[in-house]
């Protein structure tokens, strides 16, 4: 719900900053919010599917150490 949410308000946000029907589809023009609305539709689509894709293929980012590694043979138990 929070991404239909986002993506409703992004697409009302640019048909207010770029107000234009869209002729793209031949004889046919489709209403400023609703080409605006598609468009972002599409770019939640694609963002799905290529993080679904992501998943099939286990495609995962390297793992990076953010702690320092001990020092060998140091230990802290001696105190």
């Amino acid at each position: 719900m929070p991404l239909l949410l986002l993506a409703v308000a992004g697409a009302m946000a640019w048909s207010q900053l770029a107000p234009s029907s869209c002729t793209c589809l031949g004889s046919v023009s489709v209403p400023n919010f609703w080409w605006q609305l598609g468009g972002v539709g599409l770019l939640v689509a694609v963002t799905l599917f290529c993080g679904w894709l992501q998943g099939v293929f286990n495609w995962t980012p390297a793992e990076i150490e953010l702690e320092p590694s001990a020092p060998a043979g140091h230990e802290h138990g001696h105190h």
